[in-house]
């Protein structure tokens, strides 16, 4: 019954999107979708309050890793991140190879403020793990993808409506 719903659910979505559709936000943000990138270890997923949270290393670090394969050739066009804290962070989007997606700023140099909309250049490989850094405490509370409508768009929202 309960995938009756959902496949109902997601028709009517689709039904809404191919009327008119610049694309949406959709949330990809708690412990089911991300866990501690196990190559850096820094940070940690405060339940209660729902946010990650950075982790001190002479500067404040919080690495995530995508769980799953919600990623597998999702190809949202841009991202934002919601954050409290800091006033900046330093941003790394690696892909499933290792490379980065998106680097913005370093140790020292802060250029991302919170919710602010960054661009995504894809390449060849999927979406990996989150690098954050910033020179103070900062809680990531939520992570969001812009989905454009275009083909990609229907078979996302069919494989989360399983």
């Amino acid at each position: 019954m309960a995938k009756v719903i959902s496949v109902a659910i997601c028709l009517g979505l689709l039904l809404c999107f191919v009327c008119s559709c610049e694309g949406f936000w959709e949330e990809d943000f708690d412990n089911t979708y991300w866990e501690i990138d196990t190559d850096y270890n820094v940070g940690s997923w405060d339940a209660p309050n729902q946010e990650w949270d950075s982790e001190t290393a002479v500067i404040e670090y919080l690495g995530i890793s995508e769980i799953g394969t919600w990623v597998e050739n999702f190809r949202p066009t841009r991202f934002r991140l919601s954050f409290t804290g800091a006033t900046g962070l330093a941003i790394g989007l690696l892909d499933a190879n290792g490379d980065p997606i998106v680097q913005l700023g370093e140790a020292g140099i802060y250029p991302v403020a919170s919710e602010e909309e960054i661009e995504i250049p894809f390449g060849d490989y999927d979406i990996a793990s989150f690098l954050l850094v910033s020179d103070s405490a900062f809680s990531v509370t939520n992570i969001e993808f812009f989905v454009p409508c275009n083909s990609l768009l229907w078979e996302h929202i069919f494989r989360l409506g399983q």
